[in-house]
């Protein structure tokens, strides 16, 4: 074929055919994914979905859009929202002891030694408690 006859809206059309099946393709696995994280559904709804959405990908997707258009963000936040207090609560359980980082420990324990109030075994105990 010789790409120099090949005329300028042929070109534009293939991209637009190729950007269209590829979104559909997002699409379906969006929606397919969100099928299966539900909780709110059984065993057999999900498989039928699945069939459905196999089967008739564009009707299916269409049909599930409408119906559960509306729940399919709300589903995707909550989980997004759940995960982050999940992973501020593993940072807040690494900072340590009132919330104070590991640095801060630290530095606290190099007060109390530099006042006297512990000596250097108990200053490195501190340090090693902390650091593991």
């Amino acid at each position: 074929m010789d790409f120099t006859t090949y005329p300028f809206l042929n070109i534009m059309w293939t991209f637009f055919i190729i950007f269209f099946w590829v979104s559909v393709f997002v699409l379906l696995i969006r929606i397919i994914t969100d099928v299966f994280r539900r909780n709110d559904i059984g065993g057999g709804a999900k498989a039928a979905w699945a069939i459905v959405l196999v089967c008739l990908p564009l009707l299916g997707s269409l049909i599930y859009l409408i119906k559960e258009g509306s729940h399919l963000g709300k589903r995707e936040w909550e989980e997004a929202t759940a995960a982050q207090a999940e992973l501020d609560a593993f940072r807040i359980a690494q900072a340590g002891p009132d919330g104070a980082s590991v640095a801060a420990e630290i530095a606290r324990a190099n007060a109390l030694f530099e006042a006297g109030t512990i000596d250097e075994t108990e200053f490195r105990a501190i340090k090693s408690r902390v650091i593991s």
